[in-house]
């Protein structure tokens, strides 16, 4: 019996979850429908702990995305902590005043600094990537603009998504005013 499934086109999504992936010729048809496979042969349930399993022998098309170094493995994992780590602090008062809303503590910001070139050359710049407090990042013109940036990329990541979904419209249509009101603030 043919299903729909069976007819998927897979592709890969932008962005994503931070997650480093090595997905560099690796085509997401055959990706998308080992990960079917895995599915299929655990009852219709697709848990990461058989996908892992699955991609340990290197038979498996899945294989090489995945960092079969113990020591890279658990030096990326012990990273991957750090960022969780900073991700979960919230600022829930300032000054003992409470806030509406717990805030992040730390954001994500990218900035352009100067780097140090020897006499006669060229000015050079780098881009920097690290986490700031929420409260530096947004009162610092280039940091904020990248935080607002970044925020509404996910926005509309999220919106691509679920745009298939009418239910949620509105919030759909929140998304394009609040992007045409950040542009209208960071030009």
């Amino acid at each position: 019996m043919s299903t729909t499934y069976e007819k998927m086109k897979y592709g890969y999504r932008d962005g994503g979850s931070g997650i480093a992936l090595n997905l560099t010729g690796i085509d997401p048809q055959v990706v998308g429908e080992e990960l079917e496979n895995i599915r299929r042969s655990h009852n219709g349930r697709l848990f990461p702990p058989d996908v892992v399993e699955s991609a340990r022998s290197e038979r498996s098309p899945l294989h090489n995305i995945f960092e079969w170094d113990d020591g890279k493995a658990a030096s990326n994992f012990r990273l991957d902590q750090g960022r969780k780590l900073i991700k979960v602090v919230f600022i829930e008062a300032v000054e003992s005043i409470p806030l509406d809303k717990p805030v992040s503590a730390f954001v994500n910001v990218r900035v352009i600094e100067r780097v140090e070139t020897p006499k006669g050359e060229p000015p050079k710049t780098r881009s920097v990537q690290f986490y700031d407090s929420t409260v530096n990042a947004m009162q610092d013109t280039e940091k904020r603009e990248y935080v607002l940036s970044k925020a509404m990329r996910e926005l509309e990541t999220w919106r691509d998504r679920y745009e298939a979904y009418e239910e949620f419209s509105q919030v759909f249509a929140a998304i394009g005013t609040t992007k045409k009101k950040i542009a209208l603030e960071v030009g």
